[in-house]
């Protein structure tokens, strides 16, 4: 197996959560992910509901809005998980 694919694999399904938010303690396996949660903290609203009109400060968002308010989609319930100081 390549050693890229390794790594990707660990990061994917391991416990290790190296980025986290320094303005919540979210935490976070993937850069991907906390880059784009980084967005939820801006006042900027950069997609917009083209049903509607609500604004949303992500495509992601707007996706499950679009689903759940448009579609009648029912959200996944996740476990909560609680949020840890950044520092440890």
């Amino acid at each position: 197996m390549p050693i890229n694919l390794l790594i990707v694999i660990r990061q994917v399904h391991g416990t290790e959560t190296p980025w986290c938010c320094k303005v919540c303690g979210k935490q976070f396996k993937l850069k991907t992910n906390w880059m784009e949660h980084q967005k939820t903290h801006e006042n900027d609203k950069l997609f917009s509901c083209d049903l509607c009109g609500a604004g949303f400060k992500s495509s992601q968002s707007l996706k499950r809005h679009t689903g759940q308010v448009h579609e009648g989609k029912k959200r996944k319930q996740y476990p909560k998980k609680r949020n840890v100081n950044c520092d440890d």
